[in-house]
């Protein structure tokens, strides 16, 4: 159990490295891309600052978190609901980065027009979800941690 349980983490861990760099590919391309502040308005211009900012934060938030991940798989004996919880952090972190990119890709090459006759409403909550998930992911990544860092000072007081 512990092995195939330590392989799925390495697993999710990839995954989530992948989403977590294009996250933050996807802030790199947004700023090269900024507009013009003159041409669109101060507020478009500054809603564009803010969402390649949110890119770049979650993109190096799931970077984050695989790291902590790897950290308590490899180095350190983690294999109760402490793993379990961080893994979970990590899902739903990579989860979420997965949907806000599906989003941008979506508005970024004009495919809503063609979704909407396929799947009329849920095409605008995608941003939402990916945003909702972000909480979720910091909470139980969290969890985690303290959950792992209460074990060990409940283990050498054991001793």
């Amino acid at each position: 159990m512990v092995k195939n349980l330590r392989y799925s983490s390495r697993m999710i861990a990839i995954l989530a490295t992948v989403l977590g760099i294009a996250g933050v590919g996807i802030a790199v391309l947004m700023y090269t891309t900024l507009p013009d502040e003159s041409a669109v308005g101060e507020f478009v211009a500054g809603a564009s600052v803010l969402v390649m900012i949110l890119y770049a934060l979650l993109g190096m938030l799931v970077l984050a978190q695989v790291g902590l991940l790897t950290l308590l798989t490899r180095h350190f004996d983690s294999d109760g609901w402490s793993h379990r919880l961080l893994t979970t952090g990590v899902v739903f972190g990579a989860t979420g980065a997965g949907i806000l990119l599906l989003e941008w890709t979506i508005v970024k090459f004009r495919l809503t027009p063609m979704l909407h006759s396929i799947i009329p409403s849920e095409v605008d909550y995608l941003f939402i979800l990916g945003l909702v998930l972000i909480p979720v992911s910091i909470a139980c990544s969290v969890s985690g941690v303290i959950l792992h860092g209460l074990g060990s000072v409940w283990a050498a007081v054991q001793q």
